[in-house]
Order: structure tokens, then sequence, then C-alpha cells
């Protein structure tokens, strides 16, 4: 199971029953690679994101739900 990342960012705490918004730097941290590395995600792997005017985020839901799904795929690749 995938435990939620806890964010460094402006310390809010969320309830479990409310949808939980994460930056950039939040994934990079959880997924513990750089901003970069995430962008790339964004762009050509399809890891899901929102976007306010210039502002990105990531519902925490979508981004378990895509992980799990890549955790998947490398299982069917390697079965192959």
């Amino acid at each position: 199971m995938i435990e939620k990342p806890t964010c460094s960012g402006n310390g809010v705490v969320f309830s479990d029953d409310c949808a939980q918004l994460l930056t950039r730097h939040d994934v990079a941290e959880w997924f513990r690679v750089s901003i970069h590395t995430i962008d790339n995600l964004c762009k050509f792997r399809g890891l899901p994101f929102l976007k306010f005017g210039g502002n990105v985020r990531f519902l925490y839901s979508d981004v378990a739900d895509w992980l799990r799904s890549q955790a998947r795929l490398a299982t069917e690749i390697n079965d192959l």
C-alpha cells in the first residue's frame, strides 16, 4: 500500500476524507527524484496533473493510481 507523502510546503494537514493537492516539490520528495524528473513523467509518461494558471498541482489519489498502474505495467513486462 502506498502511504501519503509528508508535505513540507505550507504544513497544512489534510483529513483522510478530503482531496489532497500536492506540489511538484511534494511529488518529487515522495518519489525521491528531481523536479525535472517529475516534469518529464508528466510530459512523457502520463503522470496526471492539474494546472491552475501557472501553478501545477497533483491530486494525491490520481498520482497513487498512476503509480500503481506503472508497477503493474513493469510486472507485466517482466512476465514476457
